[in-house]
């Protein structure tokens, strides 16, 4: 057996952590759980976002189609776009639009993801694929910087074109 659980497994605990977060924000806190609660959504985000980009969707791309991996993308950097500006914010910024549309956009991403794409990977892969991409999303996620890079809008926009572009020209390599 696998030291880590599969992919699903992996992303839907990210998902659950991330959600407690939530949770706990919009139940009130002093200024510093407000910082803490901040901060570890913003890095957990990050390093999250940045194994999915990295793992899975290039096999996404791969399985699923590009259609399918362009979209998941998209929705990634529009998160990330949130997730810099709620980091770069002095304390003196009200980011509380910022943290309510992030969650808001977490939230739209997060069901379809957990009821349909990762259960199309396993249909498609089947569980021992679906572990070993489980422990490379745990090596990502570990590598993953804790905050956004430091783009622009735009900037963003080109890297996910590049990244996709990469995924469609490199398909079949990671298999």
């Amino acid at each position: 057996m696998s030291e880590h659980p599969d992919l699903s497994g992996l992303i839907e605990r990210d998902h659950e952590q991330i959600e407690l977060r939530f949770a706990q924000y919009e139940g009130g806190m002093t200024a510093a759980s407000y910082d803490e609660i901040v901060s570890a959504v913003v890095e957990g985000l990050t390093r999250h976002a940045t194994a999915e980009e990295q793992v899975v969707y290039p096999v996404v791309g791969d399985v699923l189609g590009d259609e399918e991996a362009e979209r998941s993308l998209a929705e990634h950097a529009r998160i990330t776009e949130l997730l810099r500006r709620i980091h770069r914010a002095d304390h003196d910024t009200d980011t509380t639009h910022d943290f309510t549309e992030l969650m808001a956009e977490v939230r739209h991403h997060v069901p379809p993801e957990e009821q349909e794409l990762l259960p199309r990977l396993r249909r498609e892969l089947g569980d021992e694929r679906m572990a070993e991409l489980g422990a490379a999303f745990a090596r990502a996620k570990a590598d993953a910087p804790s905050a956004p890079p430091g783009h622009t809008v735009a900037g963003t926009v080109a890297s996910v074109v590049h990244r996709v572009s990469d995924a469609i020209s490199n398909k079949g390599r990671d298999r």
